[in-house]
């Protein structure tokens, strides 16, 4: 589209999206959609962005500094400094990685369930929420729930270990501490590459946006290893730090 003029109206697009899906289970990467906001746009002046990381900093932080880390189904922590440089630590998938996510709670639990059933782990609350809840109560039932679905099968069950350490359980209270430490983990590896010693750390990811165990761990470690980083709510969405990034291109 072009004025009287013939200058373009548009400088600038920037996507803010968690995910776009063009098939069924299959994931438009960012690149793609820029690629698609260019097509869109018809503008060889007109630049494009689609960074998931980006926007969801400038929203979550209101700008463009600082740190933030996701947690949902999967896990990611990513920031930038006030001479605009970015870094990332986490965010290499379930295989590999994923410290803190909704997967691998799941995951602690199938395999502290497991062990309890061999006799050669503690005994937990788990096993008893995952026959009650879940019917998976025999070896059997849970091989098959654990191999045959995708990742989010595992991740549904991220709820049940909240459940069990709510009333103290000692085996769901481990799986809550040491994922919380790895989050830990994943923030001071972003903070040491940015030479970031204070600030915010803004939390996103329906485990840390609502008031979760996990959450109440992590926020606990970060003061106790990092009392100069402060962990906080976002300020707004991708959403709103897409328009903050299109601004900044133009």
């Amino acid at each position: 589209m072009q004025v009287g003029t013939g200058k373009s109206i548009l400088n600038g697009i920037a996507i803010g999206k968690l995910k776009i899906y063009k098939k069924k289970d299959t994931v438009i990467s960012a690149a793609e959609v820029a690629d698609i906001a260019a097509e869109v746009a018809r503008f060889e002046d007109a630049r494009a962005k689609a960074i998931d990381q980006q926007t969801a900093l400038y929203g979550a932080l209101g700008g463009p500094g600082g740190i933030v880390l996701i947690a949902g189904t999967g896990s990611i922590c990513f920031g930038k400094n006030g001479a605009g440089e970015y870094a990332r630590s986490g965010g290499w998938g379930h295989l590999i990685g994923d410290e803190g996510s909704g997967y691998a709670l799941g995951r602690d639990a199938l395999a502290a369930v497991a062990r309890a059933w061999d006799g050669w782990g503690e005994k937990t609350l788990l096993s008893q929420l995952l026959a009650e809840q879940m019917e998976l109560d025999d070896q059997k039932k849970i091989i098959s729930y654990t191999y045959g679905g995708d990742k989010s099968r595992i991740a549904a069950l991220a709820p049940l270990v909240e459940q069990a350490a709510g009333q103290g359980d000692a085996v769901a209270l481990e799986i809550i501490r040491d994922n919380a430490v790895k989050m830990t983990g994943l923030v001071g590896a972003v903070a040491r590459q940015l030479g970031i010693k204070a600030g915010k750390v803004v939390m996103l990811g329906g485990l840390l946006e609502h008031d979760t165990k996990l959450r109440e761990t992590f926020v606990a470690e970060m003061g106790r290893q990092y009392p100069a980083l402060t962990c906080t709510e976002p300020e707004q969405d991708a959403a709103a730090g897409a328009l903050m990034l299109a601004k900044e291109m133009l």
